[in-house]
């Protein structure tokens, strides 16, 4: 049985109900006004008159839709003071908007913003939009000759351990067979050796000496099961060969 399209209704006489395509597009048509209108409400407010959680999420929300508008909120937003949140948010959205702008805020805010967690993101921000050339391998030697600092020498051996060649792997070497250095270096190094290389010159088995010679010097253990795991001998096969030393 067909149900028809028009009835009557009371007083109003015979209506004629909208067709089913037109009723999807009034439903897409509110569904775009329930995105757009918040947008639209954002855009006339104020930047500095949303709370703290409404410019976060402007923030976010400019991010993803109109970048162009988002550079000139910035400077506004990194100015909240009183609003870490918002500064955060600012400095890892600005890291990733590569631009001499966004390059000059970031140095602003590494050098006197109040806030260490805000400085340090800064710093990331930095060398995310501007990295530092790769130093060469005379400046990591007197690097390692002259730094004391754990973090600096770590750094420096990671840096070793991403060039090529013999000369950067004879270092990392000279670090490991120090044994004085401390333990995060250490593991650094071990992870950083080349074992392709400790093949060409010979040194498969001053590996195993190695671990010997820092045993005996009550090296702590997780560098010395570092150097175990880059050994690729089974554990208990190692020992034996230590204990017969």
């Amino acid at each position: 049985m067909k149900i028809p399209r028009t009835r009557p209704l009371p007083g109003l006489g015979r209506l004629r109900l909208p067709s089913p395509p037109t009723l999807r597009r009034v439903a897409l048509g509110i569904c775009s006004l329930a995105v757009v209108l918040p947008l639209a409400v954002h855009a006339a407010t104020p930047f500095a008159s949303l709370s703290s959680e409404a410019k976060v999420e402007h923030l976010r929300r400019l991010y993803s839709t109109d970048p162009g508008q988002l550079e000139a909120v910035m400077e506004q937003a990194v100015m909240a003071e009183e609003e870490i949140s918002v500064r955060v948010t600012a400095v890892e959205l600005l890291s990733r908007m590569p631009s001499e702008r966004s390059l000059e805020i970031a140095r602003d805010l590494a050098a006197s913003d109040p806030n260490p967690v805000v400085r340090g993101l800064a710093r990331e921000a930095i060398f995310l939009l501007a990295p530092p050339p790769e130093p060469s391998l005379e400046e990591l030697r007197q690097d390692l000759e002259s730094l004391e600092e754990p973090a600096d020498r770590r750094a420096i051996v990671n840096r070793l351990g991403s060039l090529e060649g013999r000369e950067a792997q004879e270092l990392i070497w000279k670090v490991l067979e120090s044994g004085s250095e401390h333990p995060m270096v250490l593991t650094t190094a071990i992870e950083a050796l080349d074992l392709r290389f400790i093949d060409r010159v010979g040194r498969a088995t001053s590996l195993e000496e190695l671990l010997v010679s820092l045993e005996n010097r009550s090296v702590p253990e997780v560098v010395l099961d570092a150097l175990r795991s880059r050994l690729d001998l089974p554990l208990a096969l190692l020992k034996e060969t230590v204990s017969e030393h």
